[in-house]
């Protein structure tokens, strides 16, 4: 949202400028080179003004991402565990995909907003919730074939973290 007072400010800049090019042509005045510059100015300032709000809020927009016994919930969207079938750990993000041909979903957690002491914590319930029989990186994003339902255990973990 751009500043309030930039937006008026430019608004009134340019009602101005179109008002006097407007009287100027009423009266068979071609209209003044300071008039155009002010609109031109005006409407190049509020569109800066537009980008900078929108890159500002890009920058700021925080994701909540919360896991708990019934499974992953990013923003609004909640996804159950057994929706998962691989989780994947490297040096910057941790990421959960699900497996199928249709309604494949990755969902990346990157390290950077995560402690150590919750990137543990995350690490087990990763482990207990998706895939207690295998190591996280050995086989990622394959289908496993279970006999039975593992044991899950669940912590609740709420996590904040801001896109790259």
């Amino acid at each position: 949202m751009v500043n309030p007072v930039v937006g008026v400010g430019c608004g009134l800049a340019l009602g101005a400028a179109l008002f006097l090019i407007a009287v100027q042509v009423l009266f068979g005045v071609g209209p003044s080179l300071l008039a155009v510059l002010l609109a031109v100015a005006a409407v190049v300032g509020y569109g800066l003004a537009l980008l900078r709000a929108r890159a500002e809020a890009q920058a700021r927009r925080v994701q909540r991402v919360v896991l708990d016994e019934h499974g992953v919930t990013v923003d609004r969207d909640r996804f159950a565990w057994s929706r998962f079938t691989r989780w994947l750990e490297d040096e910057a993000d941790f990421v959960l995909a699900s497996g199928g041909v249709r309604g494949r979903l990755l969902v990346v957690l990157p390290k950077a907003g995560i402690d150590e002491d919750e990137q543990e914590l995350l690490r087990e319930v990763l482990h207990a919730s998706i895939d207690p029989d295998d190591e996280p990186l050995e086989g990622a994003f394959v289908e496993m074939n279970w006999d039975e339902e593992p044991a899950r255990r669940i912590r609740k973990l709420v996590l904040r973290s801001s896109p790259h």
